[in-house]
């Protein structure tokens, strides 16, 4: 069932983009000196981003009470409490076609990534974990308030399917003597989020994007991870479903091709 929800999502993403351009070949395109002419009916755009922002949510909350009021023995006259800090990336490739002015499809390949961080100060060392990865493919509207305009904004409500690897308290399992954390989950779950875009078209079909994006992963465990803190006796997570939020910025840039 996975590899047929897999082969569905990358044919529907492909089909998406091979459509419009089947028309392009026998269109011509602007001059490189002619005015941009933004967004409006035919149009598609490609384009690559890249985002970074701020995870949150009640697993990153349990992940960092897990290790609160715990410390890490630095050096032999040196220990520190441990306090977690979280950051996430993602990388993207990204389609839309404008079947009516206004109204865009929209649909984007995604690799996430959310990295935990020990916070011991630049004296010492820290270290870095892979909380969370996956890759995903969305699809959905967007929906714009200009048209044949060198800028817009859009607004995307995306929904998807995330295949993911999560690694429960990957810090805590490097830092705590004698703790046993829970073990890796690989999954595949539904997510979705919501874009919100500055589009600015250049010369020669040059966009480049700024905004926004909140992504909801949603976290499934094969079995309760209710591991305990050998320090402080604190309990991970009691529950057998979780969710990670991120809200990111993003910078994009690709071209705008139209009949």
């Amino acid at each position: 069932m996975k590899y047929l929800l897999i082969t569905f999502f990358y044919s529907l993403f492909f089909l998406f983009i091979a459509v419009p351009f089947s028309n392009l070949f026998s269109s011509e395109f602007d001059e490189l000196d002619k005015p941009p002419e933004g967004m409006h009916k035919d149009q598609l755009l490609i384009l690559g981003a890249v985002s970074i922002g701020m995870p949150y949510g009640n697993l990153i909350s349990a992940e960092e009470k897990f290790t609160k009021k715990s410390s890490y023995q630095l050096t032999p006259d040196t220990s520190k409490l441990i306090y977690l800090s979280h950051l996430a990336f993602g990388i993207t490739i990204s389609g839309e076609y404008m079947p009516e002015d206004y109204i865009g499809i929209r649909s984007k390949l995604r690799r996430s990534i959310i990295i935990q961080n020990t916070n011991f100060g630049s004296d010492y060392k820290s270290w870095k974990k892979t909380l969370y990865s996956d890759y995903s493919i969305y699809l959905g509207p967007s929906f714009h308030i200009t048209s044949r305009k060198p800028w817009d904004i859009a607004l995307s409500p995306l929904i998807g399917i995330a295949f993911s690897q999560y690694n429960p308290t990957p810090i805590a399992k490097e830092l705590l003597d004698g703790y046993d954390s829970p073990p890796s989950e690989q999954f595949t779950s539904l997510t979705y989020g919501v874009d919100l875009l500055l589009s600015i078209f250049f010369s020669g079909g040059l966009v480049i994007q700024l905004g926004g994006e909140w992504i909801r992963n949603n976290i499934t465990f094969s079995s309760t991870p209710n591991a305990e803190n050998p320090q402080t006796h604190q309990i991970f997570y009691n529950k057998k479903s979780a969710v990670i939020d991120s809200l990111l910025f993003h910078v994009s840039a690709g071209y705008a091709f139209y009949n």
